[in-house]
Order: C-alpha cells, then structure tokens, then sequence
C-alpha cells in the first residue's frame, strides 16, 4: 500500500508539542505551504527566524520517510543535547499518530522500525555523517556546528547518489560555512536551492510585537538580528558582534568605483603585478604604506600593501597576491617609491622579518621604526638599540591598530573605494575572548594593512613631504 502522501499525511497525523508538555495538533499557518513546497527541492539551505516550526516539520518529514517510506534519515545536530532534542520531537509525531507502526529501536541516537526504516541523529562530531547512506539528510542549526565543513565532506556523497539535503539555520555571524553557502545558492553557484524566512511569518506577530523584542535584546547586540531577522543580510552581518559600524561600511559601499586602468598608469606602475590603482601619485602629497605579510603559499593566506595619502586618508592603491617573501618586497619597494617615498611600515611577524631584510637590502629610505622601551639595562645605556624597524602586532599594539581604523570607519575619515576591504570589514569580528580577527573561513589582510596606515599617518613625520631634491630624484628615476 502507497504510503500517503507528506502534506496528506502531515495533515492527518500532524502534532507539536508545547513548552508546557501539552500535546496539540498541528496548527497550519500560511508559511507552511511555502515550506512544504520547497521541501520537494533535493537540496535546499534555509535562513530562518526563531520559532516558525521549521524543526517540528523536518521532525514530521524524519518519521513520515523512515516510517512510511521505508528508508534511512540522517540528523546531524549541533551536539548531543540537540540530537537527542530532535529525536525526542521524532518520538512525540510517532506517538501521537493516528495508526503508528511498531518500533524495534529507540535510543539516544536512533529510532528504527521492523519495516527497515530508520533515524540516525547524530551531534556534529569530526566524523558525523561519514559512511551513512540515507534517502534524507537533515542538518539542523548548521551555522552552529563546529565541524560543519568537514561533515558536509562526508555526508555529500549520499545526496550525489540521490538523497535529499536540507540545512536550516538562525544565522550566527557572516563568513562561516553556513554563511557560505547560503550565499552561493543565493548567487545560483552551488546547485542548492534556498530561502529565507523572516520573524513576520508566524501568524501574530507585528511592528509592536518586534519592537517589544527589541527593546528585550537592547543589552545583547547582535541577537534580535540572529533570532528575528528582517532580511538576510541583516541576519548575518549583525549576528557576529562586528569589530566595526556596519551602518558605515554599507555607506563606503556606496561610493566604491573601479580601479584606473593601465592604460592610464606610468609604466612603472604598470609593471607591478597584481596592483590596484584609485589615484596616481601626486609629487606634493605625502603617503604611507602599510605591508601585512603571509607566507605566499598557494591557496594560503595573502600578503598585501596598501598606500593611503597621509593628509586626507584616501586609499590610492593596493598590491595583494600570492609572493614568496622576498619577490613581494621588491613590489612594495616599487609601489612605495613612487608613492613619494611613502613611510612604509611592514608587519614583524615570521614572514615579515624577511621582507623587512629584503627592504634594507634594497635601500629604501623611509621604513617605519618602532620605539622599543628602555626595559633592559644595555637599552638604558645605548647598548641596544632604541627601536627597530617593522611594526609589532601584539596584545597591545594590535587592538591600537584596529581602534585607530574604525574610528576612520565609523567617522567617514578613510576614503576607500576597494570593496574587497570592505567586505573584509564585515566579517571582521570581536571573538569570545574580547580579540578580534576574521571569522573563520575569512580573511583579514586587507584589514590589518588598512588599520596599519591609518595608525601611521598619525606618527611623527607621517604627514611630511620629502625633501625638494629627493621628490625631484624620485621623479625622475620613476618617471611621474
């Protein structure tokens, strides 16, 4: 006998549980349709607000395909305390059908029935997923799994050889795997279909409803938008406790225009790879110049320059690639050189040693230097040197740095039209621990190069021109 079909049988049988424990049929709201529809869809990645029984209709979908259907249905959670959360409401749709069928199997993990069918529900270990082959997949609060990226490696496979993934989640910051791929069926790239649900469609809830909410969450930035989101992008930019004002970084966004063409550069610029140029050097303005610095493996972190001009903060160019240390000093030298000799400050880090080598070894005349406190005995007495060349990032001078730029953010002080630093700025977060850095998956090099030279324009000499003959000597070995 065929079994009914979903929405049938969802219908007939459907029941949800109270916060009380009182058992109730299931209440059909209009966005109901609309999440029955696409539950059709092989693969579909939801975005949702709290509470509009997106949890409760995959519990129904989980029984109706290993009761009815027969077949396997796997439920990866965010750890074992939501697994089994899951697999309870499974139990209570079993239970209060109008015909259930026996179980052999019920644990913490599995419900099973005498007909084959069967639910896993597991939390999202390193392993979750690997080796299952299932005719439904269900990841449920993916943007909160810990091993989420590497779950979806193991459980792919069973939906390439004909299951049925769905992923639901609140939002819970931008750049992580969740964010990720929503975005990518959002921009039609990976094959998953998608949607997004704000808080206005469960039935009852208005303006003042979500205006008492907000007056509720005042004290916990960022969660209103994670639990009752207006739109996506809301969702995900504000639900990760952003380093810097989005509000402003939606306004930069606004005034961002392409980079110069090369046609119009002079040849030494030109020459330089991987170089983005907003404004040709100006010989009777000064500049500084910022270099994060990664190790230049392919596929590994980036390392990148940026030039500002130190009198009004406009961003003029920007080199950002894959280099071995050494070949990317040389770049920056060039950039920096025709940059009016710019005040060029290189991060001291592992990789950063090497370029600062690199830099002394071409001569380049103005290396930013930091003071070194007089902390030993042989620096009191002129034994050690007083400072050293490059800028440490470290406890102390990193949260400087970052303050220093979004300052400049938020007071419309920088002017950058490069919307990959901007987009950096939003995935740029403030971590459990008070730090701040890229969320995972994202990068931050744009962002500390950026927060460099808006610290060093305000060092002593920063805003000076070279002398006459240099700029002249400049000039003309440069050709500007």
């Amino acid at each position: 006998m065929n079994p009914l079909p979903f929405r049938d049988w969802l219908r007939a049988n459907g029941h949800v549980q109270l916060e009380d424990g009182e058992v109730i049929p299931w209440e059909w709201w209009p966005v109901h349709d609309t999440m029955l529809a696409v539950l059709r869809e092989r693969r579909y990645i939801a975005l949702k607000a709290r509470q509009l029984s997106w949890s409760w209709l995959l519990a129904h979908q989980a029984v109706h395909t290993a009761e009815h259907r027969h077949s396997t249905v796997l439920v990866i959670s965010k750890g074992q305390l939501e697994s089994s959360e899951f697999l309870r409401k499974c139990r209570v749709v079993h239970q209060h059908e109008s015909e259930p069928q026996l179980t052999v199997q019920s644990n913490t993990e599995t419900m099973a029935w005498e007909s084959g069918g069967i639910i896993h529900a597991l939390p999202s270990t390193q392993t979750a997923g690997r080796g299952f082959t299932a005719a439904l997949i269900v990841i449920d609060e993916a943007a909160f799994h810990p091993y989420a990226a590497e779950n979806y490696a193991a459980y792919k496979p069973a939906v390439d050889a004909g299951g049925q993934l769905i992923i639901i989640s609140t939002a819970n910051g931008a750049g992580n795997w969740f964010h990720q791929m929503y975005l990518g069926a959002r921009d039609g790239q990976n094959g998953f279909a998608c949607g997004f649900y704000p808080w206005g469609l469960r039935p009852g809830r208005d303006t003042a409803w979500y205006e008492q909410q907000r007056l509720e969450y005042a004290s916990t930035p960022g969660k209103l938008e994670q639990e009752y989101p207006t739109n996506d992008d809301d969702a995900f930019l504000l639900s990760g406790r952003p380093r810097f004002n989005i509000e402003a970084i939606r306004e930069h966004r606004t005034r961002i225009r392409p980079y110069l063409s090369t046609s119009v550069l002079v040849s030494t610029l030109r020459d330089i790879p991987s170089l983005q140029v907003w404004e040709l050097p100006e010989p009777t303005q000064p500049y500084v110049a910022f270099s994060d610095v990664a190790e230049g493996l392919e596929g590994g972190d980036y390392s990148v320059t940026h030039v500002l001009n130190a009198r009004t903060l406009r961003h003029v160019a920007s080199l950002h690639g894959t280099w071995e240390p050494g070949y990317f000093a040389k770049l920056s030298n060039d950039l920096c050189r025709v940059y009016n000799n710019a005040l060029w400050g290189v991060e001291r880090n592992n990789h950063g040693h090497a370029v600062l080598l690199a830099a002394q070894q071409l001569q380049y005349p103005r290396l930013y230097k930091h003071s070194v406190d007089p902390t030993t005995a042989q620096q009191r007495n002129g034994n050690q040197p007083s400072e050293r060349v490059g800028f440490p990032t470290t406890s102390t001078t990193k949260p400087d740095i970052i303050s220093s730029l979004a300052e400049a953010i938020v007071g419309y002080a920088l002017t950058s039209y490069d919307d990959e630093f901007w987009s950096e700025c939003q995935t740029y977060v403030i971590g459990p621990s008070g730090d701040t850095n890229a969320v995972r998956g994202a990068h931050d090099d744009r962002v500390i190069a950026m927060a460099g030279c808006v610290w060093l324009t305000k060092q002593p000499g920063a805003q000076s021109l070279i002398s006459q003959a240099a700029r002249e000597k400049t000039t003309a070995k440069w050709g500007f």
